[in-house]
């Protein structure tokens, strides 16, 4: 987790296709390649305990379509706690 300039959020995450980061702004944020209005993520969740300090992680949001999309990752714990924090979820 990093604060960038202009308030801007950075974590990181892991899934099967590879590493990633979402980037958090006051009115949206960016991950798995789309912009995302933060009042449409509806949960962050952890559903289990990893290795390493990491927990599996649900990240529920609604697309434009108003589709539920879940995408499954890993996460440190701290960051995760901190992603939920700043979502305010």
């Amino acid at each position: 987790m990093s604060e960038g300039k202009n308030g801007k959020w950075s974590f990181t995450y892991t899934t099967s296709d590879g590493a990633g980061k979402i980037e958090v702004n006051a009115d949206d944020l960016t991950a798995f390649g789309r912009k995302i209005g933060r009042n449409m993520v509806s949960a962050v969740r952890d559903v289990a305990k990893a290795s390493l300090g990491k927990v599996e992680v649900e990240f529920e949001y609604y697309d434009l379509m108003g589709n539920k999309e879940v995408v499954k990752m890993l996460m440190n714990e701290n960051e995760f706690r901190a992603l939920k924090k700043t979502l305010g979820k």
